[in-house]
Formats: structure tokens, C-alpha cells, sequence
């Protein structure tokens, strides 16, 4: 199957909480990848497109985020996955890998969020799989060779500081949100606050709040 189909069908087994149809098929996708480009490429005289990134809102949510917090405690984490829109002509290989990447992610994320336990091996491992997997996802889009809106760093910066607290490493959580605020402090002082991140911005600013309250203010002269 074309992979960006599959990538595109594993993102909506996502949004309908169908985690382990996703996971295996964005598995299979990222083997297939490459080979499948290449070919495409060869036989093709196309240029290169990137692609129109989408993110596909779940059914029935009003966000984009999921309270992922128990005890009465508010925790948000990005549930979107993405979708991907062009006319086919031979897309940037590094462009289709972190779609895969970020959705293969979130799928053992919300997998985790829905039935895990971090108490249990197995769970654990579901959330240090999609540490990793966000990690490389981020290098991806930090080495980009295409077009990818703020709010895809943000989504994973987020994320990984939701799994790295609820694994106790607090250095690492912190320092995730620090990064978080420095990217919206960026995008917000551009006055691109509402163009790249929409709705959002109010939520990952709630996000960051409590780094937010942390910060000294100067003294006054």
C-alpha cells in the first residue's frame, strides 16, 4: 500500500482510540518508507512538493489537547495526529518519516494515557517507546528540509513533558517546559501567536503556567 495512505488511515485508527491498528500500520509504513520513495522517484520526472501538514481533530473533542490528569489534577497533552495533503509527485522522504514518527508516538502515548499504569513493565515501556520515538521525530524537524508550523515543535515539547513526569524525571519534564515557553514567548513577540498556533495558544500556555510563576520578576527601579 502507498504509505502515505497508510500513514493517513493509521492517523484516523488514532482519533478513533484503535492505538494497536496504528501502531501497526505506522510500523510497517517507516519499513516501507524508503524503498517506496525511491521508486516513486525513479520513475517519476516530478519535482519535489512538501506537503499541507494537517492536524486531525478527534470526534466529538473541542480541543485539541486531552486532559490526561487523574486525581483532580489538570494535565494536558496534544492528541492530535497528523495528516498529510499534496498532489503526489515524490515527497521529501524526511517529510513522510516524522509524520510517521510523531503519530507511531502519540499512538503508544494515548495508548498508555487509556490503559496503562506506570507501575507496570509493560506500561512503562509504552511511554519510553514514545519518548524516543518523539525524540527522533523532533531531530527530524530540526534538521527539516521542509515547512512545518511552530506548533509541531510544541505539540512534541508538550508530550514529552507529560512522559517524563509521570516517569519522575523532573530535570527533564522542567526543562521540556522551559523550551516550551521559550517557543511561544518567540512566536507570540513575532505576532504570530494566533497564524501558527490558533486555539492552542491559550492551552499551552496553561501548560507552561506553572514555569511562568517560577520566573523572578525584576525589581522594580
Amino acid at each position: 500500500m502507498n504509505p502515505v495512505r497508510q500513514m493517513n488511515i493509521s492517523a484516523v485508527h488514532i482519533a478513533s482510540g484503535d492505538y494497536d491498528k496504528a501502531i501497526e500500520g505506522l510500523t510497517a509504513s517507516l519499513k516501507d518508507l524508503k524503498l517506496f520513495i525511491h521508486e516513486e522517484v525513479a520513475s517519476s520526472e516530478a519535482t519535489s512538493h512538501d506537503a499541507e501538514l494537517e492536524f486531525l481533530r478527534l470526534p466529538n473533542a473541542t480541543s485539541s489537547f486531552l486532559d490526561a490528569g487523574k486525581q483532580g489534577k489538570k494535565v494536558l497533552i496534544f492528541q492530535d495526529p497528523i495528516v498529510a495533503r499534496w498532489t503526489w509527485g515524490a515527497a521529501e522522504f524526511e517529510e513522510l518519516s516524522y509524520i510517521s514518527l510523531f503519530n507511531l508516538a502519540l499512538a503508544y502515548h494515548l495508548k498508555f494515557v487509556e490503559e496503562g499504569s506506570k507501575e507496570h513493565e509493560t506500561d512503562r515501556d509504552l511511554l519510553n517507546k514514545a519518548a524516543c520515538i518523539y525524540e527522533y521525530a523532533h531531530s527530524v524537524l530540526m534538521n527539516q528540509k521542509f515547512h512545518a508550523p511552530a506548533i509541531h515543535l510544541m505539540a512534541i515539547t508538550c508530550n514529552l513533558a507529560h512522559i517524563h513526569c509521570i516517569l519522575g524525571n523532573g530535570e527533564k519534564e522542567e526543562t521540556c517546559l522551559q523550551h516550551l515557553l521559550s517557543g511561544l514567548m518567540f512566536v507570540v513577540e513575532s505576532g504570530r501567536g494566533e497564524q501558527e498556533l490558533g486555539n492552542s495558544l491559550d492551552d499551552f500556555l496553561k501548560i507552561v503556567s506553572p514555569i511562568i510563576s517560577k520566573t523572578p520578576t525584576a525589581p522594580a527601579a
